[in-house]
């Protein structure tokens, strides 16, 4: 019964990490979609990329911010032409 427990869990287990992984993917693939056609001069990010990166720092000088979840907008990043 042990056994039988611990291989249903190791499935479920299993299966939970391929769906997050899926998923990471996903979310990865559609953003570098959308980030992909704005970038134009390597070490560059424009004005127009930072609505898809809200905390990034491109600043030549150490940048120390502190983020909440209530300030990024994770919805904006769906809104590419799918």
């Amino acid at each position: 019964m042990t056994l039988s427990g611990l291989g249903v869990y190791e499935a479920i287990d299993h299966a939970h990490r391929t769906a997050a992984d899926r998923e990471l993917q996903a979310i990865a693939g559609r953003l570098h979609d959308n980030l992909e056609p704005m970038l134009k001069q390597p070490g560059e990010l424009p004005a127009s990329a930072q609505r898809y990166l809200p905390a990034s720092c491109i600043s030549p000088e150490p940048c120390i911010t502190s983020a909440s979840v209530a300030d990024h907008a994770p919805g904006e990043m769906f809104q590419g032409s799918y």
